[in-house]
């Protein structure tokens, strides 16, 4: 009886212990992509991804390609930014996370078949919370400089629900993600992205 009481006190008690989960630092993940700016879309698609390091420190790589046709053969313009940083979190509470990023921002794009590289930098900082256990958002301000391009200051805002353990679908929507001003000024880019999430 004893027994059987403990063991119904372990599974009453596992979805408290879900909850009470940080945030993980290992996923890999993927989806489509879409880049505002000057008033068009650019759709395409995205990858992510972390590994943590200790307890504490983690890298991450953000990579995206969005393409511009307007109904023609050939691709107007096509952007393929990707970030390349590590970042610090400091644990506020057992499910949430304030985290300190920086890396390498590089810009490559094509336009009207003329291949341009641009390279940068990005920080951000932000929380990381999961609210419960199947539900986590993120929230971060950023700072963007890219060559021959305005420094951009933006606001990141993500979420994920769980369907279980591994697997989870995301969304994402990043205004001001970095500065395309190549036509005319205020060239500020949003970029947006639903997809899979798999932690391991």
């Amino acid at each position: 009886m004893l027994r059987s009481m403990i063991a119904v006190a372990a599974l009453a008690a596992m979805p408290l212990a879900a909850q009470a989960e940080s945030p993980s630092y290992f996923y890999l993940e993927g989806g489509v992509a879409r880049a505002d700016q000057y008033g068009d879309s650019l759709d395409g698609f995205g990858l992510k991804g972390s590994m943590a390091f200790g307890e504490r420190w983690y890298g991450f790589i953000d990579f995206n390609q969005t393409e511009f046709d307007e109904g023609r053969s050939i691709d107007l313009i096509t952007q393929t930014p990707i970030l390349l940083g590590a970042g610090y979190r400091l644990p506020l509470s057992e499910r949430t996370d304030l985290v300190f990023e920086g890396g390498y921002l590089g810009l490559n794009s094509e336009i009207l078949g003329t291949d341009y590289q641009n390279d940068g930098i990005r920080g951000a900082f932000g929380v990381r919370s999961r609210l419960a256990s199947h539900f986590e958002i993120e929230v971060k301000a950023t700072s963007s400089w890219v060559e021959n391009m305005d420094t951009v200051f933006g606001v990141y805002a993500g979420a994920l629900v769980s369907f279980n353990e591994n697997w989870g679908a995301t969304i994402s929507y990043h205004k001001n993600a970095y500065d395309f001003s190549v036509f005319a000024d205020g060239g500020e880019v949003d970029v947006a992205q639903i997809g899979l999430r798999y932690s391991y």
